[in-house]
């Protein structure tokens, strides 16, 4: 019996570190960045934001799923109107 512990538990220990870089990558890939010539206004379950040029909020924010019970947003992509 402890042969099999010994393989079982580096196998999980592996599993369970890919599981968290996976988790890093896709984390990261959440985040946005606005181009100057759009406004993105990101509604939360609590707030709306608005990012992207002459915004206090800056130009970038994590774009998490909106399926997320408590972090999940919807976004709305609109252009900047120069007024010049």
């Amino acid at each position: 019996m402890p042969e099999i512990a010994q393989y079982i538990l580096p196998i999980i220990g592996i599993v369970l570190l890919i599981a968290v870089i996976k988790l890093i990558f896709w984390t990261l890939s959440l985040r946005r960045v606005v181009t100057t010539n759009e406004v993105h206004i990101v509604q939360s379950s609590k707030l709306t934001t608005s990012y992207g040029k002459d915004t206090n909020n800056g130009n970038t924010y994590y774009e998490w799923p909106s399926w997320l019970p408590v972090i999940g947003v919807t976004k709305i992509v609109g252009a900047v109107l120069d007024n010049t």
